[in-house]
């Protein structure tokens, strides 16, 4: 007779495996005792990279730093690597979902979307709402979270980010390369990885139809002030922002399916030519993916005159929007300032900065403290305001010696 009883040993496992009779309770155990046996060797791996950084392994076998370690002697790939690392020190303050990992009651998968979003403050409440679900219910939860959020904090669609994986030729790899470089010469800043593919694909798109940029369905709803737009077979809920920025250059269609033009034609035309058909921003030289403005937000009631519109990039007419670049006129001359974020109060709990990330991210990988905060400061100087956290990492590690040398 089998034992339907959860298998706790190796030896009860073996034996088990053996019975010729296995029915589906019998199977179930087995994938249980499997399953549950993988947390106590994740956990461990977490606390023995967080060791590893602590007595820099890496400089004690000749490895330049802990991720390369890693890569070597755990055998992840690079991308693989930091993640592990990110987890790994993820766990170290919030102990309760390390516990509920070495226990086996969270997979590593579901940790790894929690430790995106959680803080010891929100640890035990994350816990308990993630407790025996899947790990795409997990996904969800998180999804459009930040760092600090509570699991009934809404999700907000600015904060959502899809990662997208491609293997390409080193021809192909060349190239990116190369046209981002193109790309952040003409626009005069540096473009992280959501821009840089919205402009590649928009130059696509502008060449396969004339007239607005975008011909758009959008399903609002009147008391909650959501949008949301088709995209290739998707339905994908906009940030309010990108609602307004849409419709300063959209066509309209109404429930009859009838489209109406929301510029004229001979009004853009006139628009494009009085701006030289190009991007109105004085440090921008793109005369691509080229939009016209409401000067007075269109969504504010702004009217559609020649007065009231301006060109822009594709680029900057989202930062305008978003509240990273501020347009103001003077005496009909259109002046441009970029916004930094409003610093929080002293008092109050947020996640950290992008420069204190940058810092724990460069000790993750085996530097000092003090080393870590000089080549952060050192790259924050020379631009770093105005990079995203990977390139003021990349741009930290530049001022190593140990890997320039």
């Amino acid at each position: 007779m089998v034992a339907y009883a959860l298998v706790e040993t190796h030896d009860s496992y073996l034996a088990l495996a053996e019975e010729s009779s296995l029915d589906w309770r019998a199977y179930h155990s087995r994938v249980q005792v499997l399953v549950r046996g993988r947390g106590a060797p994740d956990a461990e791996e977490a606390r023995l990279l967080r060791e590893g950084q602590r007595i820099e392994i890496w400089r004690k076998v000749g490895e330049p730093n802990m991720v390369a370690y890693v890569e070597r002697y755990f055998g992840y790939g690079r991308r693989c690597a930091y993640d592990r690392l990110r987890v790994a020190n993820a766990l170290g303050e919030l102990p309760l979902v390390e516990k509920a990992v070495a226990s086996g009651e969270l997979f590593y998968a579901t940790v790894r979307e929690l430790t995106r979003v959680a803080i010891g403050e929100t640890e035990e409440a994350w816990l308990k709402k993630a407790m025996g679900k899947s790990v795409h219910e997990v996904q969800t939860m998180v999804s459009g979270r930040k760092k600090g959020d509570g699991p009934e904090a809404p999700s907000k669609p600015e904060n959502i980010r899809h990662v997208l994986t491609h293997e390409v030729s080193a021809e192909a790899h060349a190239l990116l390369r190369e046209a981002r470089k193109v790309l952040q010469d003409e626009l005069g800043e540096r473009l992280d990885d959501s821009a840089f593919l919205s402009i590649l694909a928009r130059s696509v798109l502008d060449g396969s139809e004339k007239g607005s940029k975008h011909r758009i369905a959008v399903t609002k709803c009147d008391e909650c002030k959501r949008a949301w737009q088709d995209g290739g077979g998707a339905v994908i809920e906009l940030p309010k922002e990108t609602v307004e920025r849409i419709e300063c250059d959209a066509e309209r269609m109404d429930a009859q399916g009838k489209v109406s033009r929301h510029i004229p034609e001979a009004m853009r035309r006139r628009v494009l030519a009085r701006d030289h058909h190009r991007c109105r921003v004085p440090w921008c030289h793109s005369a691509h993916n080229l939009e016209p403005h409401h000067i007075e937000h269109f969504a504010h009631g702004g009217k559609t005159e020649d007065d009231n519109l301006i060109t822009l990039c594709w680029h900057h007419h989202t930062a305008i929007h978003e509240h990273k670049l501020r347009l103001t006129m003077d005496k009909g001359e259109a002046r441009f300032e970029r916004i930094e974020p409003a610093p929080l109060p002293a008092n109050e709990t947020h996640p950290p900065s992008m420069t204190e990330t940058a810092i724990r991210a460069l000790v993750g990988m085996g530097f000092k403290k003090s080393e870590a905060q000089s080549f952060v400061e050192t790259a924050t100087a020379h631009g770093g305001k105005s990079m995203t956290l990977n390139e003021l990492v990349r741009e930290a590690l530049k001022r190593s010696p140990k890997l320039r040398g």
